[in-house]
């Protein structure tokens, strides 16, 4: 009779050890798998923050190269125009031959001077602009 309640009480000890072992095994497993679970989260959420910030640095950039562009062409225009305009206007007060040549060279340098100026200086910026996207999205 002592023997059978040894026998008993030494199989409900190893029961309990074996639930406690299976338990601990069980915890260690959630603990790990939460923590490669963190692990992951931080990576997708650090790539998605740096792939944000590139594609608002690279719109920022275009805007202000377009923004140079349009500011480029305004002054060319301008200092172009007054500078052919000034010319004629003093050469004109000079004698009338050379009034006659400023305004025709003030005519060509507003229609074909400037504006062609302005065409490379935008085209060269918008191919920019282009190389700049392809290369960050590459």
């Amino acid at each position: 009779m002592v023997v059978a309640v040894v026998v008993i009480v030494a199989a409900g000890v190893v029961i309990i050890e074996v639930v406690v072992v299976v338990d601990v095994m069980v915890v260690v497993v959630v603990i790990v798998i939460a923590m490669v679970v963190v692990v992951v989260v931080v990576v997708v959420v650090v790539v998605v923050v740096v792939v944000v910030v590139e594609v608002v640095v690279v719109v920022v950039v275009e805007v202000m190269v377009m923004v140079v562009v349009v500011v480029a062409a305004i002054v060319i225009v301008v200092v172009c125009c007054s500078s052919t305009g000034n010319s004629s206007s003093s050469s004109s007060s000079s004698s009338s031959s050379s009034s006659s040549s400023s305004s025709s060279s003030s005519s060509t340098c507003s229609s074909s001077s400037c504006s062609s100026m302005i065409v490379v200086r935008v085209v060269a910026a918008v191919l920019e602009v282009v190389v700049v996207v392809e290369v960050e999205v590459a």
